[in-house]
């Protein structure tokens, strides 16, 4: 009796490993096998005992198998006895590249072997993967996913599924495709058959197979088993074969009742949205031929205007009536801009709230002063109600919550006729020393709104009477800015109406009350500015250097400055201002009013320039912007270069002496 050496032992069973797994040579692997031979596998059912059992298995599998590599391995060699020895071990196995599969894990086996009569061989094989969790998952996600899956030579003309279960699908497991094909095609929808014919025979598949077609997909209806159609599809994939010229292939079908309910549900809500664009088109195509109609109507108005003034200098009542026209005018354009602008902000996320205190009455009052006069020459009834305001002084935005009261209250007047009512209540709820609501409730007598209008009453561009336009001219857009000025202070707003007999707004806001009076910046006003308004502004003596590339633009703000006595030089672009700086002592100016947008360089590098040189007030000498850029990234911009102030066009005489004032 042969005694073997422990590495010729191991030799041998990796002589198995590697011709089985790495060549598919299963006729060596049976050729090992002793007549007693048990084998155990991974998986349920895997187990045969003698040689002609266990040889059948593993020829069957033969037709299934791939080349894999093997590599990692590890053996532990026992001598059993004096002729047996027990080889353990474990590698790492995955299919070669060349195959395209995707496979990496790891394998456990254990080989006994006995000496025959000089010669080794195997008696018991028992191997299993220990971490094939990850691949369950995949194949039973797989298979949820296309509950049939068949390995098809369409050369041989055979199938064979890849699971057992499938027979719930097909009748055999294995046999003939073009038979199984034959059978299905009289349980296709009338209308998909002639395609899925077309398609799925044999010879169709080969054919586009021939061509270089590589996958092939149908979407049709079959009858299932209780009698109804539904939707199937199958998908039939060509496989590269590097052992014969047979063609091979891979067919899925999967169920697709679910997935066209979802399709039909998407394309529902594509038609929707295509609805939806196609109303906002409309809605902004009318909103532009809207304002373009007010823009005129109001330079028409200036023009005008301007001419009738020209022509009446003799006559001061007539030009100062013309020029409070213009100015009304102006003023209309202006808020026009505005609006368009602040939608953009609100759109783009960019507007921002401000947090400071205020007086609650003082707001009130000032929106007050603004309506009344609005409302007495509409001739209506504008009344004011207050219930419960316990607290006066309030953290938020008021600047803000003014354009939502003032928006909403407009937007009554303009469409409440003649001798009709308009009226605004403010309550107090939830007080306590964290938070407030408080509710601001806007009631008219006007023409009301339909209620198909009242979904999509706080859209931008949105209006429900054309023929109302002429009387109630703007941009259509107050409604939308109170709406989402609203949802960005976490408040909310609410439309009731009937059509005819008014409408009615709710507004609530949640607010932090205030209770200690001296944390108020002023007890009668929201604005600090407030009492410099009402002080003179004397500049004599002081020197400005303006740097403005439009003449008409120049002629203005060195009108206006030099009327309050200061001294202006001007430069016509940005480099011109650099050099005026440089070429003159410290001290100089008091400041520099810059334009953004100039010719050769423009404010911004001016800046960055003047801000460089080397010379004690280049960094202390206030500069000021002047600027039509009025987004607030323009301004964060500017300041961040080194601008101190930022005026947007069109400027208001009193905000740039206010500004220079800070430097004086």
């Amino acid at each position: 009796m042969k005694e073997y050496p422990l590495s010729e032992v191991e030799a041998f069973a990796c002589e198995i490993l590697n011709k089985y797994y790495c060549e598919c040579d299963v006729e060596f692997l049976n050729s090992t096998f002793a007549e007693d031979i048990v084998w155990i596998g991974a998986g349920e059912g895997q187990k045969a005992e003698g040689k002609e059992a266990v040889t059948a298995y593993f020829t069957q599998k033969k037709r299934d198998m791939a080349p894999w590599d093997v590599s990692y391995e590890i053996y532990e060699t026992r001598r059993l006895g004096s002729d047996c020895y027990l080889c353990e071990g474990s590698s790492r196995i995955s299919f070669c590249k060349r195959t395209e599969m995707l496979l990496d894990n790891q394998q456990r086996f254990t080989f006994i072997f006995r000496d025959n009569g000089g010669k080794l061989e195997t008696i018991h094989i028992h191997n299993l993967m220990p971490y094939p969790g990850w691949q369950e998952a995949v194949q039973a996600a797989i298979f949820k996913v296309y509950p049939l899956i068949l390995k098809l030579n369409l050369t041989q003309d055979t199938y064979r599924c890849f699971s057992e279960e499938e027979i719930q699908f097909i009748d055999k497991t294995e046999g003939v495709y073009s038979e199984i094909y034959s059978s299905s095609l009289p349980g296709i929808h009338p209308e998909h058959r002639d395609k899925y014919a077309s398609v799925l025979a044999r010879e169709k598949l080969m054919e586009r197979f021939s061509r270089g077609e590589r996958e092939v997909y149908l979407d049709f209806q079959q009858e299932g088993t209780n009698g109804e159609y539904g939707w199937r599809s199958v998908c039939v994939i060509q496989m590269e074969n590097p052992f014969s010229p047979d063609v091979m292939a891979i067919g899925l079908v999967k169920v697709q009742d679910t997935q066209k309910e979802k399709q039909e549900e998407q394309e529902q809500l594509l038609r929707g949205a295509l609805q939806s664009a196609n109303a906002s088109s409309l809605a902004k195509s009318d909103f532009l031929s809207r304002i373009s109609h007010d823009i005129r109507t109001s330079m028409n108005g200036i023009v005008g205007m301007s001419a009738i003034g020209q022509r009446n200098l003799q006559k001061p009542d007539t030009v100062l009536e013309c020029f409070q026209k213009i100015d009304a005018s102006s003023k209309y354009l202006f808020d026009i801009l505005n609006d368009i602008l602040d939608v953009s902000k609100l759109e783009t996320g960019k507007m921002e709230l401000i947090s400071q205190c205020f007086s609650l009455q003082v707001l009130l009052e000032e929106v007050n002063h603004i309506i009344t006069p609005q409302a007495k020459g509409r001739r209506l009834i504008y009344e004011e109600y207050k219930k419960g305001l316990e607290t006066e002084y309030y953290v938020g935005d008021a600047a803000r919550i003014k354009q939502i009261l003032i928006n909403l209250l407009s937007n009554s007047l303009k469409f409440t006729p003649a001798g009709g009512k308009v009226i605004m209540s403010v309550r107090q709820e939830d007080e306590n020393y964290d938070l407030s609501f408080l509710e601001f409730c806007i009631c008219d007598t006007g023409i009301g709104i339909s209620e198909a209008f009242l979904q999509r009453i706080f859209q931008p561009f949105e209006r429900e009477i054309p023929e109302v336009i002429c009387d109630n001219p703007g941009s259509g857009l107050g409604l939308s800015i109170a709406y989402s000025l609203v949802h960005l202070m976490g408040g909310t707003i609410e439309a009731d109406s009937k059509k005819g007999e008014g409408t009615q707004i709710t507004v609530r806001l949640p607010l932090a009350p205030v209770f200690e009076e001296e944390t108020v910046y002023g007890k009668n006003s929201n604005s600090w500015w407030e009492e410099e308004e009402s002080e003179d502004f004397d500049f004599y003596g002081y020197r400005v250097l303006l740097a403005e590339d439009n003449e008409l633009n120049r002629e203005i703000a060195c009108t206006l400055l030099e009327m309050n006595g200061i001294e202006v030089e001007t430069a016509e672009n940005g480099q011109e201002a650099v050099d005026m700086f440089s070429e003159n002592p410290p001290g100089y100016y008091m400041a520099i009013l810059m334009d953004i947008r100039m010719p050769v360089m423009d404010g911004l590098e001016s800046t960055c320039a003047i801000r460089a040189l080397d010379r004690g007030d280049a960094q202390t000498i206030p500069i000021i912007a002047m600027t039509a850029n009025a987004f607030q990234e323009d301004e964060e911009e500017a300041r961040k270069i080194g601008m101190d102030g930022y005026l947007v066009k069109p400027l208001e005489v009193d905000a740039i002496f206010r500004e220079l004032r800070h430097y004086v």
